[in-house]
């Protein structure tokens, strides 16, 4: 028996070696297959094909010139289905990303309609997958969709198979199955004058007869082909040959998910509004003999054809130009078409929806000036418009008819095409009072006035109202009022936090999806440091849907990359200064003398780019959010929690990674030695992570932990300090420490002063503000809320922090233009042109003041003069810098090689093309915040690139020239270019001290793409990332400022409040006063019931931002 057992179980031990050994290669194979390696001599492409067929020049005209295209055909292109035997026989390459292989299930291929159908059911993914949890789209089908869609969906499409859209992960698995670049799945053309579609259901029908006969699916697995039209000849085909079933889109939901629930209704009807808008579409494109489908009744008049506008904007001189329309948030019925690339005119007004002919706000449109005869005045320049969607339009298009001979006319035009919709959701509300029994059409009203209505069409729309829903506009014909469109979803009721919070970031195009599968599988979760994704709700990218404390993961720095690193743990005391409860601390600092007698100073920032791979699947998703979104009580984080509040954050105690640039300054003035920064790769130990309030009490002497008690309109500082945890800023400090760090914070004021000074004298402005408007508040439900305004005062660590930050990011702009001259990410502040100042210049003379703004140099001077004049009180020159902020452009990101030349830089007495007004610097770059700006991700990757390869291929020597003496401009800090000074709540600002910055530079630990530099962001790739950037930042601050005027509405709701308050502009009907306390625009009209008397009602608007 001992024998016998022994016997079995040395068999058992042989089996499991054998079943190790065979998984061990298997896995080899799958990562050779991974990586491409090719095992065998064979080429990679084994035929080439040509197609010939006619450039169309617009979707509507007839064929043009010929065009002739070469595809590469392959045999090692993968099927997409995981475990194919086939494909491993074959070498095929493995994807990224496979369909899951399902020996009892069904894979579903969709023709190019059921395609448009099934992105809009991938909007309520979670629904869609209990249905086809595994849809194979063939590359031919695809493109059929392409050329089938409107303009919208197309680019959706586009956007979803490129992996930029939020839903590229999630229940359903998705595999695009390039069928005409595989030998055995390319389809002939059978002759020149053969049909596209027919072509098209070829290619079907040899593709899913090659997926079956070769054994890619499995035996048992069912193959479903979703299309419009059962009795096609394709379906039959089908049928016949692999016994596909062939379905409708609808039929196929009714099948397979549960009759008679809400959720099926739902997805039915989406499908339907989906099939509606295509075929639509479709019949927009069928045109007369003229060229055109139109009612005889027409509401608007006809759109040039496509191939009619692109004769007029190729024209020289052409009267039509392109542009993208901006409607008016103050006067619907007024919008502008910002013109696109150089022409006399910038911008042409559109008075009205006719003028505007169904050109919806954001969409790209065609224009045509008017006469000068017919130029006309915006409205709103001098009357105060009350507009509300129940108006009707065309009153308040007749009522301005006398308009055009006011003076001050501006070129005046109307749209005469629709070259590209927009992409955006829209959120709009269906009112219950509007319907009656037994209607399915209602007109939706949007949340955002510049919106028309927009007619929906819903066999439940009881469902429906009252209701925050999630629009899309699909077309708008000549002769409705109204844009026809379909919900994708409904957000919830009005009243409802949660609902309104999720509806102002649709509106601002904000994503709060959670991460995808494929970004956190690149997370550095290992058996030492595991990470609990669910427990933790990793997946979630806001901070209300996951615990608010996690504890910290037991992280160690690996010993492999010591030696690539400058480790500062046991030679520098680096600090940090943040607002009280931050968790992604980014950036640190440290001051200490040297032995010369001199000062060193380091800014150490969070390495992310350690552990964001670039290229990885979670570096691609980061790229795609852009930047972390603050909200009130909440924020949207670009990157997962286990990164962004942990392993890269610099928590007090803790080892971690930074990139740091260490500079010697004078002992005894702060100036900086020349040639003495040095940038590198470092190990720091954050000894102390501060708030602000505990910073400011060291530099006042006192104890840094005292618990202050709160002054009477301000919220307390912190709370007291026995109730911190790890991993938020602003714990106990010892009194040991306190003495030490207290003097380093003397010294960095020295020094942040000092810094100030320099900028200034070199035309910077030295932005600052003494109030902050800030929201303290206990809500559950609106209507239920506990809101507070609090006001806090501005300290100056705050304007001391600021400084030490734009240095650092100043030194590596610098660094990154001598290293990459025609492709270095960095951040452009242009001047302001033509009279953006005359509002301010008026309102000073109101109170005898001359404001001189012909440069930033002037301007500072006239308000430095007025100042100190006594003309002016607190609230009135805040009033002045806050306006002089209003009028400036936006600060962008720029690619340094494409940015051209611009008059106004020229007489501001700029020296390059992109240099920073605000801050009077002729290089500067975002650097500072990499855990939450993918910008600074960026700037990370090239300095480090910068650092490993020096010296360009094909360099030449950075020109430098003396810049002009200035002085620093004093502004507030609520516009958007300030976020590159002093932080506002959320922003993550923070100071540390630092150790020689003459010591050898270690070598630095570079990946094969930092390593190769000069291909790293080549400018046809940075170009179009920084537009998406700029496009994602300015998202997000909309998001934020839209949250701030939900929350001060809520305050208002239930606090009367007198302010004082400050009248910037009068009108014919009232006035416009500015409020001195929140910052709030309100606008005022007044009316006379009697003459004896007038009534003055204030209404509050919006902030531009």
């Amino acid at each position: 028996m001992a024998t016998a057992w022994q016997l079995q179980e040395q068999e058992e031990a042989r089996r499991l070696r054998a079943l190790l050994q065979q998984q061990q290669q298997e896995e080899e194979e799958t990562r050779n297959l991974r990586v491409g390696l090719r095992q065998h001599g064979a080429p990679r492409w084994e035929a080439v094909r040509t197609d010939a067929c006619f450039v169309e020049r617009s979707r509507r005209r007839k064929p043009g010139a010929m065009k002739a295209q070469e595809r590469y055909l392959r045999r090692d292109v993968h099927c997409g289905v995981a475990s194919c035997a086939a494909c491993r026989l074959a070498r095929a390459l493995l994807p990224a990303q496979v369909l899951p292989r399902a020996s009892d299930g069904e894979y579903v291929v969709p023709d190019a309609f059921s395609l448009l159908q099934c992105m809009e059911l991938l909007e309520e993914e979670a629904l869609f997958c209990r249905a086809a949890p595994r849809l194979l789209v063939l590359e031919s089908a695809l493109h059929a969709a392409l050329r089938l869609a409107p303009s919208r969906d197309a680019s959706r499409l586009r956007k979803f198979f490129r992996g930029e859209d939020q839903r590229a992960e999630g229940g359903v698995s998705v595999y695009l199955f390039p069928d005409q670049h595989h030998v055995e799945t390319f389809v002939e053309p059978t002759a020149m004058d053969e049909l596209q579609t027919v072509r098209d259901d070829r290619a079907v029908l040899k593709s899913v007869e090659w997926y079956v006969t070769q054994g890619h699916f499995p035996p048992e697995a069912r193959v479903v082909f979703m299309t419009r039209d059962v009795d096609a000849a394709v379906s039959v085909q089908l049928a016949a040959v692999v016994n596909a079933q062939a379905v409708t889109c609808e039929a196929f939901l009714e099948e397979r998910l549960p009759k008679h629930s809400a959720d099926t209704a739902f997805l039915l009807e989406l499908a339907a509004n989906t099939a509606e808008a295509v075929r639509y579409e479709e019949a927009q494109r069928l045109p007369d003999e003229n060229g055109n489908v139109l009612s005889s009744q027409s509401e608007f008049a006809p759109h040039l054809k496509p191939a009619q506008l692109e004769e007029a904007l190729a024209q020289p001189a052409s009267r039509v130009l392109a542009g993208k329309l901006e409607v008016s948030t103050h006067n619907p019925m007024e919008a502008y078409v910002l013109v696109e690339g150089p022409h006399a005119v910038e911008k042409v007004f559109v008075f009205g929806r006719a003028a505007m002919n169904r050109g919806v706000h954001g969409d790209r449109v065609a224009v045509e000036i008017l006469p000068k005869a017919h130029w006309r005045t915006p409205q709103s320049d001098r009357l105060l418009v009350h507009y509300t969607q129940d108006e009707d339009e065309h009153q308040h298009e007749s009522e301005s008819d006398a308009d055009e001979q006011v003076p001050g006319a501006i070129p005046t035009g109307q749209v005469v095409g629709i070259i590209s919709r927009s992409p955006r959701y829209h959120v709009a509300t269906v009112i219950a009072s509007t319907v009656n029994g037994g209607d399915d059409y209602a007109l939706a009203v949007p949340m955002d006035v510049r919106l028309p209505k927009v007619r929906l069409r819903s066999q439940r729309l009881d469902a429906l109202l009252d209701k925050r829903l999630k629009v899309v506009i699909d077309s708008w014909a000549a002769d409705s009022s109204y844009p026809n469109g379909h919900y994708v979803g409904i957000l919830g009721a009005p009243g409802s936090l949660q609902t309104e919070l999720s509806a102002l970031l649709v509106d601002n195009e904000v994503e709060e999806a959670p991460f995808s599968e494929a970004a956190l599988a690149c997370l550095p979760s290992s058996d030492e440091c595991p990470i609990d994704i669910e427990g933790g709700c990793v997946a979630e990218c806001s901070t209300a849907k996951r615990p608010a404390r996690c504890g910290l993961l037991n992280w160690k720095v690996p010993d492999e990359e010591v030696p690539h690193r400058r480790d500062l743990r046991k030679t520098h005391r680096v600090f940090s200064v943040d607002p009280h409860g931050c968790q992604d601390i980014d950036d640190a600092m440290s001051i200490q003398r040297l032995p010369n007698g001199n000062v060193e100073l380091g800014v150490h920032i969070a390495d992310v780019s350690y552990f964001v791979k670039h290229g990885s699947a979670l570096d691609l998703e980061g790229r795609r959010r852009g930047t972390t979104v603050y909200l009130v009580g909440q924020r949207l984080d670009m990157l997962p929690s286990v990164l962004s509040a942990d392993l890269c954050s610099l928590h007090e105690n803790r080892d971690r990674f930074a990139v740091s640039v260490m500079c010697e300054l004078d002992g005894e003035t702060y100036a900086i030695i020349e040639n003495s920064t040095w940038f590198g790769r470092t190990i720091i130990r954050n000894c102390s992570s501060m708030t602000y309030e505990q910073a400011h009490r060291l530099l006042q002497g006192v104890n840094a932990d005292a618990d202050d008690s709160p002054r009477r309109g301000s919220a307390r500082s912190q709370p007291p300090p026995s109730e911190h945890v790890e991993g938020v800023a602003g714990g106990r400090i010892p009194m040991k420490l306190q003495q030490l760090i207290r003097e380093d914070l003397r010294i960095l004021t020295d020094v942040g002063r000092r810094l100030g000074r320099t900028r200034g004298s070199q035309g910077g402005l030295d932005l600052s503000k003494q109030e902050e408007v800030r929201f303290s508040l206990n809500v559950s439900e609106l209507g239920q809320e506990d809101v507070e305004i609090t006001v806090k005062e501005s300290l100056e660590i705050h304007g001391t922090i600021a400084e030490l930050m734009i240095f650092a990011n100043s030194t590596v702009a610098r660094k990154l233009v001598e290293r990459f001259p025609t492709h270095a990410l960095l951040r452009r502040h242009p001047p302001p042109s033509g009279d953006r100042f005359t509002q301010l210049v008026q309102l000073a003379k109101a109170r005898d003041v001359v404001i001189d703004a012909t440069n930033n140099f002037t301007l500072q001077q006239s308000l430095a003069a007025a100042e100190r004049s006594g003309r002016m009180d607190s609230k009135t020159m805040s009033l002045l810098k806050s306006l002089a902020v209003r009028v400036m452009t936006e600060a962008e990101y720029v690619s340094s090689g494409a940015v051209a030349a611009v008059d106004a830089a020229s007489s501001n007495g700029d020296v390059t093309r992109f240099a920073h007004y605000g801050l009077g610097l002729q290089y500067y770059t975002h650097f500072t915040s990499p855990i939450r700006r993918y910008a600074d991700v960026i700037v990370h990757r090239q300095l480090l690139a910068a650092i490993a390869s020096p010296t360009p291929r094909n360099t030449s020597a950075l020109q430098r020239t003396a810049v002009k003496p200035s002085a620093p401009l004093v502004l507030p800090k609520d516009e958007d270019f300030l976020d590159d000074l002093i932080s506002s709540v959320d922003s993550q600002l923070q100071v540390s001290t630092t150790s020689p910055a003459k010591e050898e530079a270690a070598p630095v630990l570079a990946d094969e793409a930092i390593a190769d530099g000069d291909n790293l962001f080549p400018p046809e790739e940075l170009v179009p990332l920084s537009r998406h950037l700029n496009k994602k930042n300015r998202q997000a601050k909309l998001a934020a400022h839209a949250c701030d005027e939900l929350f001060l509405a809520l305050y208002f709701s239930s606090h009367t409040v007198k302010v004082p308050a400050i009248i910037t502009a009068l009108k014919q009907n009232g006035f416009i006063v500015h409020g001195s306390r929140n910052g709030s625009i309100c606008w005022c009209r007044v009316h006379s019931p009697n003459p004896s008397g007038s009534t003055c009602l204030g209404r509050r608007r919006a902030r531009d931002a």
